[in-house]
């Protein structure tokens, strides 16, 4: 069993469309560990980007998963683009957490 945790950023209409709920949920249901968050639109006009970032920690093959669905998203969203990089894992971590913006992730 291979443990990994990765960064993750997506970008598209992620807000107000209930993909932070949606997140958690595909956490919950593969045991991934970490959290999801909103952060600030990326420009000013019409186009502009909203993006949700995090991170998630679990098995390799739980964390495909995990990562098709957060792709996915929920039916109102639109991903245009999901990133993820690989970094440590957090040893004792078990809980997925929604944070809400502009509060300090978990450490």
């Amino acid at each position: 069993m291979v443990i990994k945790r990765f960064t993750y950023q997506v970008r598209g209409k992620v807000q107000g469309v209930f993909f932070r709920v949606h997140t958690v949920n595909a956490a919950e249901r593969y045991g991934i560990s970490g959290y999801v968050q909103n952060l600030p639109r990326e420009g000013t006009g019409p186009g502009d980007e909203q993006r949700v970032a995090g991170e998630a920690q679990g098995e390799e093959d739980a964390l495909d998963k995990f990562f098709t669905e957060v792709k996915r998203g929920p039916e109102a969203a639109v991903v245009r683009a999901l990133e993820k990089n690989e970094i440590p894992v957090k040893e004792g971590e078990t809980v997925f957490k929604k944070v809400r913006w502009g509060e300090q992730p978990p450490v």
